[in-house]
């Protein structure tokens, strides 16, 4: 039972380090200003992470 519950709890940290990550480095304007060009220009908006 000692290694179910420790596993189960490790695997929530883990989880919610990398979301915790993942909010950090997101450029949230970047994110706001792609949205609002796709919205009124109707036209795909390539991301940094689209150019490679």
């Amino acid at each position: 039972m000692k290694g179910l519950w420790g596993g189960m709890i490790c695997g929530t940290a883990l989880q919610t380090l990398l979301l915790l990550l993942v909010l950090y480095r997101t450029n949230w304007n970047e994110e706001e200003t792609a949205q609002r060009m796709r919205k009124w220009g109707g036209q795909h908006i390539m991301g940094d992470y689209e150019k490679n």
